[in-house]
């Protein structure tokens, strides 16, 4: 669990550290090391049989906020923003909130089987 937190908080500070003037190309570059932290974490999350790590998104018009799971309780999750491609952040939950376990639960599991269901085609 601690390489899984150290990645966290290492991935919060790169989000962190992006200039949102950027260009197109700086962008692309972000979310790629982004995308790769974000890969290794929800291996990582997967391995220990945990949702610590995983993402959640939050859907607006042709974007979303994307969220990181950094805490985890009996009831309730505790999210926190990813500057993530447009920056793009939910105002019911801001830089961090909580959610309830469920609902985390419901959308890391639903994510999970899409994904299965693409690789078996």
């Amino acid at each position: 669990m601690d390489e899984i937190k150290k990645l966290i908080a290492e991935l919060l500070k790169y989000s962190n550290s992006i200039d949102p003037a950027c260009s197109f190309e700086e962008t692309s570059k972000n979310m790629e090391k982004q995308d790769a932290m974000m890969l290794e974490l929800k291996k990582l999350a997967k391995d220990h049989d945990t949702f610590l790590g995983r993402t959640v998104q939050f859907q607006m018009a042709d974007s979303y906020a994307l969220y990181i799971i950094t805490e985890v309780f009996d009831k309730t999750v505790t999210l926190e923003w990813i500057n993530y491609c447009d920056g793009w952040k939910d105002d019911r939950l801001g830089d961090k909130d909580t959610v309830p376990s469920k609902y985390a639960k419901y959308y890391i599991d639903s994510r999970d089987k899409m994904e299965e269901c693409f690789r078996q085609q």
